[in-house]
């Protein structure tokens, strides 16, 4: 696929990041596959997952895990900064944890939904309120946490609660009022 440049139209296709720099604010695998495999029964297009390199194995476990893999391809490792903004920019959207594509794909002007687990929106939400949709469960005494380790579930069941179903219906009408 070619990349447009910057200022041209965005193209057909998502990019999900499932990663970040601590497990608080990474999906665990099972989430991951049931999230990834959602979002493709809900959208046609082309799905990218990214991750640096040492993410790497990490997002090709989830990636073998999928029921489905038509059309997502998946570059974790493969994408060196300068083309990595350059995907976050032509996407329709961006799905991403609480983590530094958060922030990139939003200061580059796509609007990115951020999966929030650890950390406080209030304080490490990208920063344009009118390119972002923050989803958080909003349900555990213990959020927002800022720790870098789930004390009280070991697996971050903020995370792991997420209702697919509000995911999905953020992108279809992210993407609805694009058309």
């Amino acid at each position: 696929m070619k990349l447009k440049g910057p200022g041209k139209q965005k193209q057909d296709y998502i990019v999900i990041n499932i990663n970040s720099e601590e497990v608080s604010r990474r999906l665990p695998k099972e989430k991951a596959v049931q999230i990834i495999d959602e979002v493709r029964k809900a959208y046609q297009g082309d799905i990218f997952l990214v991750g640096t390199n040492k993410e790497g194995a990490f997002v090709d476990e989830v990636y073998t895990s999928l029921t489905s893999r038509t059309s997502i391809m998946n570059l974790a490792g493969a994408t060196p900064i300068p083309e990595l903004s350059g995907f976050l920019e032509g996407a329709q959207l961006v799905l991403t944890t609480d983590s530094g594509p958060a922030h990139l794909s939003n200061a580059l002007g796509t609007h990115t939904i951020v999966l929030f687990g650890a950390g406080n929106e209030n304080n490490t939400a990208p920063y344009n309120q009118a390119l972002r949709s923050i989803i958080r469960l909003n349900q555990l005494s213990c959020e927002p946490c800022t720790r870098n380790t789930c004390k009280p579930y070991g697996i971050p069941a903020c995370l792991t609660k997420l209702d697919d179903k509000i995911i999905v219906n953020e992108i279809n009408k992210l993407l609805s009022a694009r058309k």
